[in-house]
Formats: C-alpha cells, structure tokens, sequence
C-alpha cells in the first residue's frame, strides 16, 4: 500500500507539472503607447514658369482663341518682351496684375471673392478666361491694336 502510494503521489507530482507547463495559459505584455494626431501638411507644387511654359498653360485654357489668347497676354502682360507673372501695372490706380493684366480696381472684389491671386498664373490665366467668357476680348480692347493682328 505504501508502494501504492509512494507511485500515487509521484504521479500527482508529474500530472501537475505537466498541467502547470502544457495548459498554464501564457500572459503575453502588450507595449501600447499613445500616438500624437498626424500633422497637416501643406505641399506646394512649384511649376517652372517660363515663357512656354506660361503659353502652354494659357492655351490649354483658351481653347476656343488659344493663338490670340497668347497674344493678349503678350501685349499685356510682358517685361521686355517676355510674359512676367508679377507685372503691376499701377496707371489710373487699376493695378492691373498678371500676365492678362486683370484690373484690380474693377475685379478686384470679385478676384477676393474666389480667393485667387492675380501674381499667380494659374489664377490670372482662369479668371481671364472667365472674362473671356463673359464679355469676349472687350476687356483687353485698349491693346487691341498690339494683339488684333
């Protein structure tokens, strides 16, 4: 009987090691830590804005006249012959701006209004053709002896 025993609890010994190694459930530590709110970030795309490049873009724009849109802004808009993005032209306080020189004293509510900026080609090339739209070549009609030819 003591043998009985003696085996009984040398089992028990053995049956609890192998419950406590095989079905002890494993408490694994989860590292969680606090991540800060991304940032915004503001890209500005910066276009190389050469001469073709400005007339490219007006063409695109004035699909309709593209050859005399190129014109316009050319009698317009240019410093010593070549389109300038931040011509001002400040004569009868118009400051007219841009390569399609838009009158800031007659638009310029209008040009706050949309938030554009006329030193910004890609602002003043679509609020001209937005005139252009509107009232045809009327607005540029005091060059239109340097761009009707």
């Amino acid at each position: 009987m003591k043998k009985v025993m003696v085996i009984g609890i040398i089992c028990g010994i053995i049956l609890g090691i192998i419950i406590k190694v095989f079905f002890t459930p494993v408490v694994e530590t989860v590292h969680t830590e606090i991540i800060a709110e991304p940032e915004v970030v503001i890209v500005e795309v910066v276009y190389d804005w050469n001469q073709e490049n400005i007339e490219k873009y007006i063409k695109s724009v004035f699909v309709e006249e593209p050859e005399k849109a190129v014109r316009v802004a050319m009698c317009e808009g240019t410093v010593k012959g070549k389109l300038d993005t931040k011509v001002v032209n400040p004569t009868n306080n118009s400051n007219d701006t841009g390569v399609f020189q838009v009158s800031m004293r007659y638009h310029g509510v209008e040009v706050a209004r949309q938030g554009l900026d006329m030193t910004n080609v890609i602002d003043n090339v679509n609020y001209a053709y937005q005139l252009y739209k509107k009232n045809g070549w009327e607005d540029w009609k005091w060059s239109k002896h340097c761009w009707n030819k």
